[in-house]
C-alpha cells in the first residue's frame, strides 16, 4: 500500500521517496567512510616510501626550532616575572602613527607620556596594523623604574607567553613525524 502525505504540511513526499533519499544518504556516508580509509592507506603508503633521512631531517628541524622557540619563550617569561617589581604601568597617549615599511608590516607609534609631571616621548614598533591606532588614543604601556625613557606596549608583553606553546607544538610535530613513519612502516610490513 502506497501512502501519500502530499496534502499534510511538512510531509510532501511519499514514504517510498523518503526511503529512497535515506538510502542515498546512507550510501553516500558509506562511500565517504570507504574513501577515508582508502586515503589513509594511501597516505601511509606514501609515508612508508619516504626515505628515513627525509623524515629524520624534517623531524630534527621541527624539534630544534621548537626547542629554541620554547627556550626563548621561557626566558622571556622568566625575565618578565623577575623584573615585575621594576615595571610601572601607565596610560600614555598616541602622538603620531605611521606604517612600518618592512616585510611583516605593522605600525610605528610616537607615544607621549607623563611621569611625575615630566613629559616623555618614545617610539614603539608593533605588528598590529596602523588602522587600529589614531592620534590622541590612550594606550596602556609600561616602563622600568630605572629607565623611564623606554616604554613597551602591554599588549605586546602578553604575546611573549605564546612562544613556549608554539615551541611545544613544533616539538610535538617533530616527534609525530617520526612515530608516523614508524607506524607507516609497520603497516607496510604487515601487508
Amino acid at each position: 500500500m502506497k501512502m501519500d502525505f502530499r496534502g499534510v504540511p511538512g510531509m510532501g513526499k511519499s514514504i517510498e521517496e523518503k526511503m529512497k533519499e535515506y538510502n542515498e544518504v546512507k550510501d553516500a556516508i558509506q562511500n565517504l567512510s570507504k574513501n577515508k580509509e582508502k586515503n589513509k592507506r594511501e597516505t601511509n603508503a606514501q609515508l612508508a616510501m619516504t626515505p628515513w633521512g627525509t623524515v629524520i631531517l624534517v623531524a630534527l628541524i621541527c624539534i630544534l626550532v621548537g626547542s629554541l622557540v620554547f627556550y626563548l619563550g621561557i626566558n622571556n617569561i622568566k625575565r618578565s616575572i623577575a623584573n615585575a617589581d621594576d615595571k610601572v604601568y601607565i596610560t600614555a597617549e598616541i602622538d603620531y602613527v605611521r606604517s612600518r615599511y618592512s616585510s611583516n608590516g605593522g605600525s610605528e607609534l610616537d607615544i607621549e607620556y607623563y611621569i611625575n609631571g615630566k613629559r616623555y616621548e618614545d617610539k614603539i614598533e608593533t605588528s598590529r596594523d596602523r588602522d587600529q591606532f589614531m592620534k590622541g588614543q590612550p594606550i596602556q604601556v609600561y616602563y622600568y623604574k630605572d629607565n623611564p625613557y623606554n616604554i613597551y606596549l602591554v599588549s605586546e608583553e602578553i604575546g611573549g607567553y605564546i612562544l613556549p606553546i608554539v615551541g611545544v607544538i613544533f616539538i610535538i610535530v617533530g616527534f609525530a613525524a617520526i612515530f608516523a613513519k614508524i607506524k607507516a612502516g609497520n603497516i607496510k610490513r604487515k601487508r
